[in-house]
């Protein structure tokens, strides 16, 4: 198991449609913001801090999950706004539990990045809350609260990474033998390098932009090629140029979780066009690095190495 949360395209995707549906008083909201509960510390050990703040991790990693699942089905019109923010009230549960550890004190250098981290989260999720709220055309505007609210993530994100980064070789598992950081060899061996994407990837994910494919002794073969106008093609394998059997639409890169998304619009199959073609394709990045990229699909388990044109 490894430590990883998993902040997706929630937050920034709101940036892309008018979520407004009702005016609120944001001067009260950003001082409530200000105000946080008070929580009951929990004095935990020397020895169960490491794993404490692992479950947590766990935990809010599973209840992101669902937010970000609840906050798609409601931009598709499947899901209420209160299911969104109930989520979001969820979340801030969790954050409570991070800030009640009283801990070690050889840990309390480790819980101040915790708490740095839920800080910024709690804020982030307060503007998230206010975009959803706020009126069309109002000031600060959806998009506004959600800009803020992104800034508060990344900065949250930094001392996440900060404080698992200290922790990986301290939490354990099994009979207490392996660490996050033996996890992480283990992954290394399979392919994934979450460092290597971390280091040659930008948020952006401007470096994905190329034409990608696989090596063959008759030459290079195109498979999927990423435009700079984020639209993308994928081939048959040894298709291409031929467009007969061709996907086309609009790809996405995720940084926080290493998501790769292929919006497709169009398919076509032997020239003729299939109808009702849309839907979204997800894949997480394995291991990046520059020349070469892994992706797995989780619904498939199809794991893909791809391989940049020079």
């Amino acid at each position: 198991m490894k430590v990883k949360k998993l902040i997706t395209a929630a937050v920034p995707m709101m940036l892309l449609f008018g979520c407004g549906v009702e005016k609120t008083d944001s001067t009260n909201k950003e001082k409530a913001a200000q105000s946080q509960t008070v929580v009951k510390k929990e004095k935990v050990s020397k020895e169960d801090y490491p794993n404490k703040i692992n479950d947590l991790c766990v935990e809010f990693d599973e209840v992101f999950a669902e937010y970000n699942a609840v906050t798609e089905d409601f931009l598709q019109g499947k899901k209420e706004k209160e299911d969104v923010i109930a989520k979001l009230k969820e979340l801030n549960g969790v954050v409570d539990k991070f800030l009640a550890i009283d801990p070690p004190s050889e840990y309390k250098d480790t819980q101040k990045d915790v708490e740095k981290a839920m800080n910024h989260y709690i804020k982030s999720f307060k503007f998230a809350e206010d975009s959803f709220n706020a009126k069309k055309n109002a000031k600060p505007s959806a998009k506004d609260f959600m800009d803020k609210a992104t800034v508060e993530l990344e900065e949250g994100d930094k001392y996440w990474k900060k404080f698992n980064k200290a922790l990986e070789d301290k939490v354990t598992f099994g009979d207490g033998t392996i660490t996050i950081k033996d996890l992480k060899e283990l992954d290394k061996k399979a392919g994934i390098d979450v460092d290597a994407i971390e280091k040659h990837l930008s948020k952006d994910g401007k470096e994905l932009i190329g034409v990608w494919g696989f090596n063959d002794p008759s030459g290079f073969m195109v498979s999927l090629i990423l435009k700079e106008d984020k639209t993308f093609e994928t081939y048959g394998k040894g298709e291409y140029p031929d467009k007969k059997n061709l996907l086309t639409g609009k790809w996405e890169y995720i940084p926080n979780t290493h998501t790769f998304v292929l919006h497709i619009e169009k398919m076509f199959e032997e020239s003729v066009e299939v109808q009702d073609a849309q839907r979204s394709v997800r894949y997480q990045i394995q291991n990046f690095d520059g020349e070469n990229i892994q992706l797995f699909n989780a619904g498939t388990f199809n794991t893909i190495k791809y391989v940049k044109q020079k």
